[in-house]
């Protein structure tokens, strides 16, 4: 009809839909501040990538390294760091 809603005004804030199920972003610790969560979120998609360069590579970490075109030695600190030996 001619009746004019809230809704069509664009006054009323509308609120964020929640993510759908099994949203992989649940799993995600996002407290604290933006630094922070960047960085635990950077911090876990080094490993997962180091991780599965190791796999894809058999183990071998001058293949790892030029899978993830990062330096051998940068590498094996990294693996070091994040006690993947």
């Amino acid at each position: 009809g001619d009746t004019i809603q809230p809704a069509h005004l664009s006054l009323i804030s509308q609120a964020i839909p929640p993510p759908p199920p099994g949203d992989p972003w649940d799993r995600i610790n996002l407290d604290g501040s933006l630094a922070e969560a960047l960085a635990r979120v950077s911090a876990e998609a080094e490993r997962r990538k180091i991780e599965r360069a190791l796999r894809e590579a058999g183990g071998d970490k001058a293949r790892a390294a030029d899978l993830l075109l990062i330096g051998y030695k940068t590498l094996l600190q990294k693996v070091k760091d994040l006690g993947l030996e």
